[in-house]
Parts: structure tokens; sequence; C-alpha cells
């Protein structure tokens, strides 16, 4: 899955998905919130980013 976000800074980003695997790259955001509906061991990748909160939750 690849999303694109604008150059500016991010208030806000929630991500709903399925895949098992998520990477987030060269992004700036102030809060996420990933959920996860695998219960499979479930991975987010983060490079060159900042996160200034985030909350995850696998089911």
């Amino acid at each position: 899955m690849t999303i694109i976000v604008p150059d500016k800074q991010l208030d806000k980003l929630t991500l709903s998905c399925e895949t098992n695997a998520t990477t987030i790259n060269n992004v700036d955001i102030k809060s996420a919130k990933i959920l996860f509906n695998d219960t499979g061991g479930a991975r987010i990748t983060v490079k060159n980013s900042t996160i200034n909160d985030m909350f995850y939750r696998g089911d």
C-alpha cells in the first residue's frame, strides 16, 4: 500500500488496514493512529519520518 501525503506537516493520520506490513516514509505527522485487523504479527516500519504521538492497535 502506498499513501502519498502533502509536503506540509500533517496534523493527524488515521490508517486502518488488513495488510500485515506497512511502511511510513518521509512524513512529518503530529499524531498517528494505526489500526490493524491481523493478529499474526503485523509490522510497521517508519523511515525518515517524525511522528510526535502514535497510537497502535492490532486485534
